[in-house]
């Protein structure tokens, strides 16, 4: 009994989680403009009138750039911070970590405000730079908590014996840490560019003329209410989906996956 209960609210909950994008995906085969019943019936034609869209498309691209740029940049920090912490003693590694999570814990909205402020200072403010420079700083304590806790499940013994037969530090650090950890810098890289080219907040104080795609898309909310924002709104749903799956596949850790 407990089993089927168990079964039942966890089915509820999945119900609840995916609602809103499955009528979103449904609104967005509708032939009418709005949703109405009867159905007005099936239509590809927001999809055929958002790959004509070059606005779109163009705020597509730039959201794409920076979360490649913010997702390979913030795991390469995440790569070193979380090695280097991964070695001191778990007390200073404690301390180390909520100080670097500290960024990502502030609300966005006062985060973008404050950036605002340095952004102007350092004079950089209304740039794409600025934008990518933001979500480095938010996204990245991310991938150094991936990538320590990866690295604090490593073996020792391994690094100590490469050391005994002359491999440098440099080599050790690429090759045998690095080796062992692939599948971690790869979800890292993925989960912060799903993260990076959807976040909306950060980008909408600081990105200026240069709208982000989820900029662009909020901006169309306030003047229209094209189904178009249903069919874009599908496809990038989808996407990152499937993106945050196989992140959480490659998160798995290796050694459990080989014992099962």
């Amino acid at each position: 009994m407990k089993r089927i209960a168990a079964i039942v609210f966890l089915g509820l909950v999945i119900v609840l989680i995916f609602i809103p994008l499955l009528t979103m995906i449904v609104l967005s085969f509708s032939k009418g403009r709005f949703a109405s019943f009867p159905w007005p019936g099936w239509s590809f034609q927001w999809y055929l009138q958002f790959f004509e869209n070059s606005t779109l498309h163009l705020s597509l691209l730039r959201s794409l750039i920076l979360g490649m740029g913010a997702a390979f940049v913030s795991t390469l920090l995440g790569f070193g911070s979380g090695y280097a912490l991964s070695r001191m003693s778990s007390g200073k590694s404690s301390v180390l970590l909520i100080l670097f999570t500290l960024p990502a814990i502030v609300p966005f909205v006062l985060f973008g405000f404050c950036f605002v402020e340095f952004a102007g200072y350092i004079g950089i403010l209304r740039t794409t730079s600025a934008v990518l420079i933001a979500h480095i700083v938010v996204f990245s304590p991310l991938s150094t908590a991936l990538c320590f806790h990866r690295f604090r499940q490593l073996n020792l013994d391994i690094e100590d014996a490469a050391r005994e037969l002359g491999a440098s530090e440099t080599k050790i650090f690429f090759t045998i840490v690095g080796g062992q950890s692939w599948r971690t810098l790869i979800a890292s890289v993925i989960v912060i560019f799903v993260l990076s080219w959807d976040e909306y907040v950060i980008s909408w104080f600081v990105s200026g003329f240069n709208k982000t795609y989820p900029v662009y898309v909020r901006n169309m909310l306030e003047s229209t209410m094209s189904p178009e924002i249903n069919a874009v709104g599908s496809i990038i749903a989808v996407l990152s989906l499937c993106l945050m799956s196989t992140a959480l596949y490659l998160l798995r850790n290796p050694e459990k996956s080989k014992e099962k």
